[in-house]
């Protein structure tokens, strides 16, 4: 089957034909119209027409509340919007809509770096954090699909403001966006690229970066205990460099219990485009169960 997958993050959105027997076969993007899920849902149909697509998939920042299909993100200006309809109105086809950070979860297990693992975190760092979980085989979605929000568990009492409207939470410190706050508003590609070819202050900074990562994940793993735990989103971009920085920082963390932990940390596999192939994959399983 050919099916789009979209991926909604804060910055930018991931349209791609996705075929469920070889993978991505086209992509392309556009930039986020942050707080218009009309113009959202106007510039996924456009780019979605130019496929030859039977469905689409989409993955969205934020909560996804599969009874209702409406959607609940901060980073998007959203509040209770019904996306799923909202395309359907415009293209005419089957259309599913779930949490992005699902999505990329699917990718990773269907042929991505978690095929094969019954317990697992995926963490997503882009313009906010996002996160799924595999707890003994199977996604976990909570009592309303809601689960798993793993940007705003609280990292910091009473920390900074976030947009969800609560105060210290974890994306506000581990997010892509928040190493741009703290690096005066540089690129990311900067300021690894800097960092590695000797800028000190950068490269501290990274330091600092990888340990508020450090802080989650280390909570995560007293929870939860995994297997394995997946850094996707654009900031795993930066490869090796972002990889052993968060691995050392947890060790150091967990040096004292570190038999507790006897997982890996990994880069996802399908890196930035785990979302668009993942809304593909779970469009086939909800909406065509009978072609799988």
């Amino acid at each position: 089957m050919r099916i789009a997958g979209v991926d909604i993050g804060g910055t930018y959105v991931k349209v791609g034909l996705v075929d469920t027997a070889r993978g991505l076969l086209d992509k392309t993007s556009f930039p986020t119209p942050l707080g218009d899920p009309q113009a959202m849902a106007g510039l996924i149909a456009r780019q979605v027409r130019e496929m030859d697509a039977s469905a689409v998939g989409i993955g969205s920042a934020g909560s996804v509340r599969l009874d209702t299909g409406l959607v609940y993100a901060g980073n998007l200006d959203w509040w209770g919007v019904p996306l799923r309809k909202l395309v359907e109105e415009r293209l005419h086809m089957p259309v599913w809509v779930d949490n992005d950070a699902q999505a990329a979860l699917m990718a990773e297990v269907f042929d991505g770096a978690l095929q094969g693992v019954k317990n697992a975190v995926y963490l997503t760092l882009g313009t906010g954090v996002g996160g799924a979980l595999l707890l003994d085989g199977r996604p976990w979605r909570g009592g309303t699909n809601t689960a798993a929000e793993l940007g705003h568990m609280i990292t910091h009492g009473d920390g900074l403001p976030c947009r969800c409207t609560r105060k210290g939470c974890y994306e506000m410190y581990a997010s892509g966006s928040a190493l741009s706050r703290m690096a005066g508003g540089l690129e990311i590609q900067e300021i690894f690229e800097r960092a590695q070819t000797g800028d000190y202050a950068l490269s501290a900074l990274l330091e600092a970066y990888y340990h508020e990562i450090g802080i989650g994940l280390v909570s995560l793993i007293s929870i939860f205990n995994p297997d394995r735990i997946a850094l996707g989103g654009g900031v795993s971009a930066a490869g090796d460099a972002l990889l052993d920085g968060v691995t050392k920082d947890v060790h150091r963390q967990l040096a004292a219990r570190i038999d507790y932990f006897q997982g890996h940390i990994v880069l996802a596999a399908h890196k930035n485009e785990a979302g668009m192939i993942g809304a593909a994959i779970l469009a086939q399983y909800y909406l065509f169960p009978e072609s799988i």
